[in-house]
Order: structure tokens, then sequence, then C-alpha cells
């Protein structure tokens, strides 16, 4: 009988039989669990960013400065750590590696810093934001094995929030619930900003805004082609036009570059000359960033103006930096004895702003951490989405100060997500199975073919 049934049943390749089939039947859950993490995550550190973004409502039943609002921007994402962790997870569990101890050390010695320059009062405003930080290692996966498509799908579960926080800033700041921080007009002179000024949204300004669109955007182009895809897109363009952050707009550009080099259909010689195009480009406009601004003080002020007056603080740096209140100091000495209350001095670089507050140390950890992000994970996860996440966060460095997590939640979340989406250390074994599975044995398909082949057809006669 058995062999009667042998005789008719057709013969499995290689490719279909059980045991592989297992295998990829794992890598699809492993999809599926990390974007039920990834989903979860996103939705805590977006209730974290409202409960503490300006809305005027929010401000009334959570006052700044005060201890009931401080618990409970520290317990919404405490209570998202323990709700992800009750996910199921099938990989194997190592939280704590290189990365996460690299980034304790490096809030570790942020504090230190803060307690010793500004106090404990100071440092207790950004346990918030360590906490936002806790859920972000929370979520981490193992992401080793999953294909292109499995990464699009994963991805696409962050869009539902990221794209509502960009909608609610939108709704807030046209119905007047937020303080208008930016007495800057937007030169773009959009029929949709808000009476002519920049929008800001739920963020602390309108260069933070343009600086999370930007990276929402990219995210929807990464994420799977449909709706929603497309609807986060439209509305993270307009979010990044509407900011009028030209650094912002630049970031993007130069991160959908990076996907698309990285991309189907590129030999490495066209992405050679595809990164030197992209170099060329970036030295000719540089002039489109380091431009001059017109301040409150009739003080005219570029970046390289602000560099040339900040670098000699940095000889005889004390060990732990200046702290925080350096730059509040520096505003009267900058701007003259009659400088508005309000006056913000803005050293427009991330690594120089570090090594002024933090001392050279911070600025050194902090690149590592960046290093360290794309440590683990497969080629495909890493070219897809880690890579041009890095080139817009970097580029964004050189010219603002995107990764202020000791300042506000709007400056901790850019590394909320990239810590999100760095890989766990995955087993080499399922690896190689999952590569198995995912080849094709009559062609061989490309790192990042998402579409897959059509069937030849059959002629007749």
């Amino acid at each position: 009988m058995n062999n009667a049934l042998a005789f008719v049943r057709p013969s499995l390749s290689a490719a279909q039989r059980p045991k592989v089939a297992s295998v990829g039947a794992k890598v699809n859950e492993a999809a599926a669990g990390a974007r039920r993490r990834w989903r979860r995550a996103t939705w805590f550190g977006v209730a974290t960013f409202l409960a503490w973004s300006p809305v005027t409502t929010v401000k009334k039943l959570l006052p700044a400065g005060s201890t009931t609002r401080g618990v409970v921007l520290t317990l919404i994402p405490l209570i998202g750590v323990l709700a992800v962790l009750r996910l199921p997870y099938a990989g194997r569990r190592k939280p704590i590696d290189l990365l996460v101890g690299l980034l304790a050390l490096l809030v570790v010695w942020q504090a230190i810093s803060v307690e010793r320059t500004a106090g404990t009062s100071t440092l207790l405003h950004v346990i918030p934001a360590a906490a936002l930080l806790v859920l972000a290692g929370a979520a981490r996966r193992q992401v080793t094995g999953m294909s292109a498509t499995d990464i699009r799908y994963a991805v696409t579960g962050v869009l539902p929030g990221l794209c509502t926080l960009l909608i609610l800033g939108w709704i807030v700041q046209y119905a007047h619930l937020v303080p208008v921080q930016s007495t800057t007009a937007s030169s773009l002179h959009l029929s949709f900003s808000v009476h002519g000024y920049r929008l800001q949204g739920l963020a602390s300004g309108p260069d933070p805004l343009g600086f999370l669109a930007a990276l929402v955007t990219l995210i929807a182009f990464v994420a799977q082609p449909g709706k929603l895809s497309w609807f986060t897109r439209v509305v993270g363009l307009l979010t990044v036009l509407a900011s009028d952050s030209r650094t912002s707009i630049i970031v993007l550009g130069v991160g959908l570059f990076m996907l698309w080099v990285f991309g189907p259909g590129l030999s490495m010689s066209n992405r050679m000359k595809a990164l030197l195009l992209l170099a060329i480009a970036g030295i000719g406009g540089w002039r489109i960033i380091d431009v001059q601004r017109q301040v409150n003080t009739d003080v005219l002020s570029g970046r390289d103006l602000i560099w040339h007056d900040l670098i000699p603080y940095l000889h005889h740096l004390p060990i732990f930096g200046y702290g925080p209140e350096l730059f509040p100091r520096l505003v009267p000495l900058v701007f003259g004895p009659y400088a508005l209350a309000g006056q913000i001095l803005d050293p427009q670089n991330q690594w120089l702003n570090d090594s002024l507050e933090f001392g050279y140390a911070a600025a050194a950890m902090l690149t590592l951490l960046l290093v360290l992000i794309p440590r683990h994970g497969s080629k495909t996860y890493r070219r897809m989405l880690l890579f041009p996440l890095l080139t817009m966060v970097i580029v964004e460095c050189f010219s603002e100060v995107p990764l202020a997590v000791f300042s506000s939640i709007d400056g901790a979340f850019p590394l909320f997500l990239l810590l999100m989406w760095a890989p766990l250390r995955g087993r080499r074994k399922v690896v190689e199975m999952a590569e198995l599975t995912r080849s094709e044995p009559s062609a061989q398909r490309t790192l990042f073919s998402v579409f897959p082949r059509q069937p030849h057809r059959a002629r007749l006669g």
C-alpha cells in the first residue's frame, strides 16, 4: 500500500521537503512576532510622546516640572515593557549584549555629568527618556532569518502609531492647542502652514518634528506597499515640508537615495558611482545647510560661525563636560546683555554638543553606539532599514542635535526607533536554513527581490 502511494505521489524537490518547510514556517512566525512587538512598543512610545507634548490640555493635567508628570512619563514606557514581554517569543532570549551595556554606560556617564553640573533636580527630568530606551531594548528581535518580504511585513506594523503621531501634530496646531514656539515664518510660503509659520506639532520645535517626519517617511517607503504605507508617505512628506526644516528635507533625500543605492538591480560598480555622486552633491550642497540665519537680536549666525565661537570651549574641557546649563549661560555672552529670555543657543552639531555638555567620552560612546546598531542581522535587513536610517541620523547630527536624550522625549525618540530595530544575535544554523528556503532552484534571486517572479506560461500549439 505504501509502495502504491509512493508511485502515485509526485516526487518532492529538496526545497519542498517537510523539514525545510518547517524552517520556512519558523521564519514567517519570526516576522509576525517582530511585527507584534514593534507595533506594541511603538504605540507605547507614541503615548509617552503625547503625554510629554506641549498640548495645553496635557499640560493642565500634567504640569511641567511636577512629580506627577515625571511619574506618568516613566510609567507609560515601563508598562509598555511589561506588555511587550508578555508577547510570545520563540527566539533565544538574550536581551543584554554589548549594545545595551554601552547604552547603559552612556546614560550613567551623562547622568553623572548632569548631577555634577546642574544638580539632582535636573537629573530627575531625564528618567522618562531612559525608560523609553528600556522599552526599545525590550522590543528588539532576532531578524537574521527574515527575507525582504518578511522585513517589509514586520516594519509595516509601526506605521499606524507613527502616522497617528504626525496627524495629531497637525490637528493640535491648527486647533491652537499648542503654543507656537517658533517665531520664524515659513520660507516656503505653503498654503497649509499655520498662519504662515512653521509646523511643529507635538514636538518641541519645527526641526525635531521635521526630522521625525523624515524618519517616518523613509520607514513608510521600506514597509510593505499598500494603502497604509502610501498614506503615511504623503503625511510624512507634507509634514517635512510644513516644518520647513531644510536639514530634514536634505536628510530625507539622502535616506531615500541610500535606500535606492542598496536596492535591487544595481551592481557594485554602479553603487560606488552613486555613493561618489552623493558625496559630491553633499559637498556642493553644504551652503544650503550652512546658511546665515537672522535671530531675534539682529545677529547673523551661520553654523560655521557658531562652531568657530564654540571651539575655544573645547580647550581644557572637564572630563564630564560643562553640563546642560552651559548654553543658557553663554546666551548673554553671544547675543549681548539685552538678549531675550527665551533666546536659544544651539551648537548645531551632535558631537560638539555632547563634547561640551558631557565630555569627549560621551561623544565617543555615542559614536560607538551608532556603529554597533547594525552589528547583527542579515545583509538584507541592514541594507533595507538600518543603513539608510543610520545615514539619515549621521547627516542630521552634523547640523542639528537630534539625539538629545537628556533634553526631551522628542530627542530620545529617534534613538528609541534605532534601538528597537537593532537586531539581536541569531543562531547560525537557523539563518543558513532560512536562506536555503529563500533561494530558488531555477535562478538566483537578487538580494532585495520583493516581488515574486511570474511563472512562465505554456504556449499552445
